[in-house]
């Protein structure tokens, strides 16, 4: 049996290590993770490169590391979840779609996941944005009045399975074969606190970026721990602050029009995000001017890496158009060979060249993201976009 995973890996730790075990208890014999690349889903880049990510997976139990792209890994929630769920849909051999979760209720998730298909929950929700919602808190609502046992007070809707909900939502939409299947989290709750010899990424992000990395290594696996401790060592990771002068310049160089077409703009909040950008010294500063109670910091944080990347409205109106491959072992490689991918696979720069219209496009953009990812790290990382697409790493 074949599972799949979506994932950051930001950086991979014991979390991530326990699900994969469940797995491999619930009978996978092959692992595969659909994971981002060298950007990430709160709108900024990952800790360390996806090269380095990709490893660390394969070291700790994946067979095979595909790329969810850009446009759809710095997305929120629904088309985040929906590229990574088409992507392991399209590879075609795929059993299970595993996810950890708050609750781990699979039926109360499916019964979450189904209220979509009813148009008055829809516009309930639209119509609690309307009123000055963010979509987090009108989504909450609508929930509360459809299903009233699904509250944030019955451990229901907590970040992980919001995205849960997601992932079943994408499978009924591609009215995939693929089984849904949710793992309840152990041991860090939703605050991420750290818990035992659990933590979440953002806390262990946390702990590394106040130079406490012995702390942090408690959290990760050891071949995951000897990879975060390499990079470190040669600057190959990214040191916060690189961007923020070039996003600002990116920023103030924009046109209202021009911004308005970006991902995830809307109503008006370019002229907003613009007139911060030119009074703001950092981005902390441009995120607090710019954000309200309807538009958080992980959106207006979005678009910004968004307008920076020039990734548009229109590039996740069409799903993932191939499957890029990053990493695998023995059992990928065979996983490979038994898969009937309904979209081109890719797993090197020369076979990347016979990709045209969208295809050309996405990975136009994956290269321009890789090349800002390999300025912005400690060390600037040489030939990056061009190394990084060379061939995937067999291990």
């Amino acid at each position: 049996m074949i599972g799949a995973v979506v994932a950051e890996y930001n950086p991979f730790h014991n979390g991530h290590l326990y699900l994969m075990k469940k797995m491999r208890q619930m009978g996978c014999d092959v692992i595969v993770a659909v994971m981002s690349g060298d950007f990430v889903q709160r709108g900024e880049p990952a800790l360390l490169s996806k090269c380095a990510r990709a490893g660390m997976a394969v070291s700790c139990g994946a067979d095979l590391v595909v790329e969810n792209p850009v446009p759809w890994a710095m997305s929120p929630a629904e088309s985040f979840a929906f590229g990574g769920a088409y992507i392991a849909n399209a590879l075609g051999n795929i059993d299970m779609l595993c996810f950890g979760s708050e609750c781990g209720d699979i039926i109360r998730l499916q019964e979450l996941a189904d209220l979509w298909d009813n148009a008055d929950f829809q516009q309930s929700v639209k119509g609690n944005v309307s009123a000055g919602m963010n979509y987090a808190a009108a989504y909450d609502k609508a929930v509360a009045e459809f299903l009233p046992g699904c509250t944030k007070d019955s451990e229901s809707l907590r970040p992980n399975d919001i995205l849960a909900i997601e992932y079943i939502k994408a499978l009924n939409r591609l009215k995939s074969a693929i089984r849904p299947v949710a793992v309840k989290r152990a041991g860090v709750l939703h605050d991420g606190a750290p818990r035992g010899c659990f933590a979440s990424a953002s806390a262990i992000r946390e702990l590394i970026a106040d130079g406490k990395h012995d702390e942090a290594a408690g959290y990760l696996p050891e071949q995951s721990r000897e990879i975060l401790f390499d990079c470190i060592r040669n600057g190959r990771f990214y040191e916060k602050g690189t961007l923020d002068r070039a996003i600002l310049f990116r920023l103030r160089a924009m046109y209202p029009d021009e911004l308005s077409g970006i991902a995830g703009v809307g109503e008006g909040l370019e002229n907003r995000i613009i007139a911060a950008a030119k009074s703001a010294q950092d981005l902390a500063e441009l995120f607090d001017a710019a954000k309200t109670k309807r538009y958080p910091h992980s959106r207006i944080r979005r678009i910004c890496l968004s307008a920076m990347l020039g990734i548009t409205k229109s590039d996740t109106l069409q799903p993932p158009p191939y499957i890029r491959i990053l990493a695998m072992n023995g059992r990928g490689v065979q996983a490979l060979r038994s898969a009937d991918p309904a979209i081109p696979v890719i797993g090197s720069h020369s076979q990347a060249q016979s990709l045209g219209g969208f295809g050309k496009r996405v990975y136009d953009l994956q290269k321009n993201a890789a090349r800002l990812y390999g300025v912005c790290c400690r060390k600037p990382l040489k030939n990056y976009s061009e190394e990084e697409y060379r061939i995937a790493r067999l291990y």
